[in-house]
């Protein structure tokens, strides 16, 4: 297997994972900005900027994948193989899959996610 393919397990478990009521209500909602370059395809930083009074209020915000990968599932196990997502010239080689990286995971406009 390539390093830039998944095992069957890793997929199969990436493709069941779904965003419910449960993990997205135990944050508080944010609003804000991916910082994220525009040919990115894996939406996972954002920042929001609030006037409070005469302050600014930056929030940072960074998509969180613990909410749906268990530890010690196969998914845990490639994520930690794989450290990190590697760029590439004119790709990348995701931690996770992509059904994850670039969907579910991904800070998506006008769609909550776990941050």
């Amino acid at each position: 297997m390539g390093i830039s393919r998944f095992s069957r397990p890793a997929l199969d478990e990436a493709f069941a994972i779904g965003l419910n009521d449960i993990v997205l209500s135990v944050r508080p909602v944010v609003e804000g900005y991916t910082i994220d370059g525009a040919a990115s395809k894996d939406l996972d930083d954002g920042i929001n900027l609030i006037k409070s009074g005469d302050n600014y209020i930056l929030q940072v915000s960074i998509s969180d994948i613990s909410s749906v990968i268990k530890i010690d599932s196969e998914l845990f196990k490639t994520a930690m193989e794989r450290i990190e997502t590697k760029y590439l010239s004119s790709s990348n080689i995701p931690m996770v899959p992509r059904v994850l990286s670039e969907n579910i995971l991904s800070l998506l406009p006008d769609d909550l996610r776990p941050a």
